[in-house]
């Protein structure tokens, strides 16, 4: 499986699907998805609690950010 830039491989394990990413500089892991149909680069973290982007992403991807709760960010 392709994942637009980057490479992902996909396979089974225990009935489930899983994705691996490669890692990027600074040891990030990016990938290229999309939100409304409209797409956008990710950067995964895979034990954050909260997804955010900021306003002119949002009103570029057709979200309505006043309808969200305000999060801190550091």
């Amino acid at each position: 499986m392709r994942c637009r830039s980057a490479h992902c491989e996909t396979g089974s394990c225990g009935g489930g699907r899983s994705i691996v990413l490669p890692m990027g500089p600074g040891g990030h892991f990016i990938a290229q998805g999309a939100v409304n149909g409209r797409p956008l680069r990710f950067m995964v973290d895979t034990g954050a609690t909260t997804v955010a982007f900021g306003r002119a992403d949002a009103e570029r991807l057709g979200v309505d950010w006043r309808r969200g709760q305000p999060v801190a960010m550091n």
